[in-house]
């Protein structure tokens, strides 16, 4: 082995003796420049340092052809990938190959560097025929851009649902939130309501007292004017059918129960002669005046404050009403809340919704009898539906009817059903209506066995004031006595129902009549 001696100073020479390399005996004068010579170090394959070393740029330079061979595979399939999705593409399962930019040798000299490709026409070799067909080529940009028309359609179509169900779901919260806010401010003024009662009640303790000892003593006045009365008038007790027909209009249908039973119960009273003289003597001038004052002597202090509040109101408002009345619905519990509610508000409609909706089915029956109803529930109500804000925008309800010999409606279904379009008819009662179809159920008095039911199908117009009962079980809207109806579609008889009973036969179950009206707006 000959190694170069190097100097920097030096020119090179080149040193033919040969040198003995000995291990660990190269000394150099760092202080001297002609002794600065490159000495390779001399590899040591038993030391730990060096082995580490060798090691460590092996594991690199494996790693590092790694990582170069996959990546050139990877641009290789790549290419390929790109290669198959053009042919599917366009249809064309030749290979496409790039044609070469180098210059052909048209020496005539062999070069095994530069390939003999050519370009050119006329150099070209003769093309070979082949049955191969044009590739198919599609109009890819029309049914991209029908696509793309396809999605924006949709799109659009999805946001306007979104929007439409995120406005519907404003609306109710709003309704919620406005009604639960009401409520919470009822509650606010019930509370403070009661606080001042209960106050009121300490003030005016001491005349309470002295009211009621006058009460007593008015009580024996009615008593002793009540015995003369009866005395005077019990030789002019009329024939039990006529006491009958007297009794049936001050007959009140309670929720769950039909005319019928009213009507019954009207029936039994009729049977007891003294009934009929207690009839006449409530309805005496003189003792319905001092029975008023009795009462307004046994009020508690709230009870006459309530009372003094809504009379008031009615006269204010100018409403016919009887006092009577009046202080005798402040002991009923159902109408001295309806009476609170207007005496603190002073409206007679709570968002749509008319005082004393939930009640009116209460006098009905009366009313479609034809007798004039003095009531309280009568007045409240018909202010209601006075004052209530007409309809935004029309909407469709839905009511079943039926008849009875009883009240006489037997008559009313027997001309309804015979009713030609155009014709009309009225309600003399409130009619309570359904929102959902299935909802309705007959509620305008006895059913007799074998008559018809007609479902009404009711259009309201935009502009009618109806009591919107949609927060009650029942989904309902109520309308004003006396509403006119005109017939859209005549009655028909729907298909029946049909189903399968326990044994497996088929049954076949008619359906109620089916008839369209719509409601006319009053004149103003």
């Amino acid at each position: 082995m000959t190694i170069p001696n190097v100097s920097l100073n030096d020119s090179v020479k080149v040193q033919n003796t040969p040198a003995v390399v000995k291990q660990n005996t190269t000394i150099i004068d760092v202080k001297s420049s002609e002794n600065l010579q490159r000495q390779p170090q001399e590899d040591n394959f038993n030391g730990k340092v060096n082995k580490k070393k060798i090691l460590t740029y092996a594991s690199i330079g494996t790693v590092l052809a790694t990582l170069v061979g996959i990546a050139l595979d990877f641009r290789f399939a790549e290419g390929k990938h790109v290669k198959n999705l053009w042919r599917k593409l366009t249809g064309n399962a030749q290979d496409i190959k790039p044609k070469s930019n180098e210059t052909p040798n048209v020496s005539g000299n062999a070069d095994v560097n530069t390939p003999n490709i050519l370009d050119k026409p006329d150099i070209a070799q003769p093309k070979t025929k082949a049955n191969v067909e044009p590739p198919k080529t599609t109009d890819f940009a029309h049914e991209n851009q029908v696509e793309l028309d396809k999605q924006v359609k949709e799109f659009f179509e999805q946001e306007e649902k979104e929007l439409a169900e995120i406005k519907q779901a404003k609306d109710l919260s709003d309704w919620n939130n406005e009604r639960w806010l009401n409520e919470q401010h009822h509650a606010k003024e019930k509370e403070y309501s009661d606080f001042w009662n209960s106050e009121l009640e300490k003030i005016e303790q001491p005349l309470y007292e002295q009211r009621l000892k006058e009460a007593e003593q008015l009580k024996e006045v009615i008593e002793k004017d009540r015995t003369k009365f009866f005395e005077a008038h019990k030789n002019e007790i009329p024939s039990e059918e006529e006491r009958y027909q007297a009794f049936l209009p001050s007959m009140r249908t309670k929720y769950g129960r039909s005319f019928d039973e009213n009507s019954r119960r009207a029936r039994e009273l009729a049977k007891e002669p003294e009934q009929w003289l207690w009839y006449l003597w409530h309805k005496d001038h003189k003792a319905r005046a001092m029975y008023l004052d009795l009462a307004l002597k046994e009020m508690k202090p709230q009870d006459l404050e309530l009372y003094n509040s809504a009379k008031w109101l009615f006269d204010n408002k100018k409403l016919k009403y009887s006092d009577f009345n009046l202080a005798h619905s402040i002991y009923h519990p159902e109408l001295r809340e309806i009476i609170e509610e207007v005496a603190l508000t002073g409206k007679f409609d709570y968002y749509g919704r008319v005082s004393g909706h939930h009640l009116a089915y209460r006098i009905n029956s009366p009313l479609r009898l034809g007798f004039e109803v003095d009531d309280v529930l009568k007045v409240i109500l018909d202010e209601g539906f006075r004052t209530v804000e007409p309809l935004e925008q029309g909407t469709t309800v839905y009511r079943t009817v039926c008849g009875g010999k009883a009240d006489g409606s037997i008559d009313f279904i027997n001309k309804l059903i015979k009713a030609k379009k155009g014709d009309t008819f009225v309600d003399k009662g409130y009619s309570y209506t359904s929102f959902s179809e299935r909802g309705t159920s007959p509620c305008n008095g006895i059913r007799d066995v074998g008559t018809e039911d007609v479902k009404l199908e009711i259009i309201v117009p935009k502009g009618a004031r109806v009591s919107d009962g949609s927060d009650y079980k029942q989904s309902e809207l109520l309308f004003p006595r006396n509403a006119e109806f005109r017939v859209v579609e005549e009655a028909t008889r729907p298909e029946p129902f049909v189903f399968t009973n326990y044994e497996g036969k088929e049954v076949k179950m008619p359906r109620a009549l089916r008839m369209v009206v719509e409601y006319i707006l009053p004149k103003a």
